[in-house]
């Protein structure tokens, strides 16, 4: 227990690249703190810019924020309230007030049920270790970088067998322009291989989303739909972590389908009180030929026990 409860300091580095040209380099710093055994806090700050053609903005960010804080031992409860600006030449500055709410509880018959709400920005996922993240931006000036989502997201996650799982997720976003968004995403999760350092499954998946009014400066579909097979697995060996995964997929929106796919590499290493890690996500859309990726990787050292 103590050990899990140290003081641990953490250097984050992310950046992302897609088809359209738009880019996102920053880093930071994360530092995790246990004021009680069960509530961990996190204080973050970064720094980045973001840029498509000739066009570039500073990015700076800070945080304060608890995830899985146990209130009892199947209530967990996520918050965090933080502040991000963005400042480029002739645009002047704005900055977004974000925060998040919400808890996770578990049922006795490995089920668990998560509600939550968070107020972000399109740019917030990127401040995550998780290298599973792309942007929705198309028109990166046009839109301007300092654009809010209010999110609204209901999950139930279930074991339907020894080797399987099911996990059904249905979020509603507000956008800052007025528009609106529904999207639904769920997975049968089959377990292939679960022995001491190797564990593989196969997950077939389903992804709709809808839009309320599509728009050209951001994703914004009037009905997307996707369907795909996913093989996913972790390996362990001594002090390193290896996960993979690839997701090939069929793509429909438009009135036009397509075939897709992502694919996920993350590898990490444990020495001593240092924890290295890196990893990249790739996406890519045959039928309107759009790809991104994303790199992150962050390495912590532990204070204190």
């Amino acid at each position: 227990v103590s050990q899990a409860t140290g003081a641990v300091a953490t250097a984050p580095l992310q950046a992302l690249g897609d088809s359209n040209g738009v880019s996102l380099a920053q880093g930071g710093t994360t530092w995790r703190w246990w004021p009680a055994r069960a509530l961990p806090l996190d204080f973050s700050a970064g720094a980045g810019r973001l840029a498509q053609d000739e066009r570039s903005y500073a990015r700076t960010l800070a945080s304060i924020a608890t995830t899985n804080a146990l209130v009892t031992p199947r209530l967990g409860i996520d918050a965090g309230i933080g502040a991000e600006r963005y400042s480029g030449a002739g645009a002047g500055a704005a900055t977004i007030t974000t925060a998040r709410a919400g808890g996770r509880y578990a049922l006795r018959d490995h089920t668990s049920i998560f509600l939550g709400v968070e107020r972000a920005s399109l740019w917030s996922t990127q401040d995550r270790r998780e290298p599973r993240s792309f942007t929705r931006v198309l028109r990166l000036e046009a839109l301007g970088p300092a654009f809010a989502i209010t999110r609204t997201s209901a999950a139930v996650d279930a074991r339907v067998a020894i080797d399987g799982q099911v996990q059904l997720q249905l979020d509603h976003g507000r956008y800052q322009d007025g528009n609106r968004a529904v999207s639904v995403y769920g997975h049968y999760q089959r377990t292939l291989t679960n022995r001491t350092g190797t564990w593989t499954a196969l997950r077939p998946n389903v992804y709709w989303e809808s839009f309320r009014e599509t728009s050209d400066v951001y994703f914004s579909p009037g009905q997307f739909v996707s369907v795909g097979t996913m093989w996913h697995t972790i390996r362990t060996a001594g002090p390193w972590r290896i996960e993979g995964e690839i997701n090939p997929k069929v793509a429909w929106f438009a009135s036009r389908a397509g075939l897709a796919a992502h694919g996920l590499l993350d590898v990490s290493r444990t020495v001593g009180p240092l924890v290295a890690g890196g990893g990249a996500f790739l996406t890519w859309d045959q039928r309107t030929g759009y790809s991104s990726w994303r790199v992150s990787g962050q390495v912590g050292v532990r204070l204190a026990r």
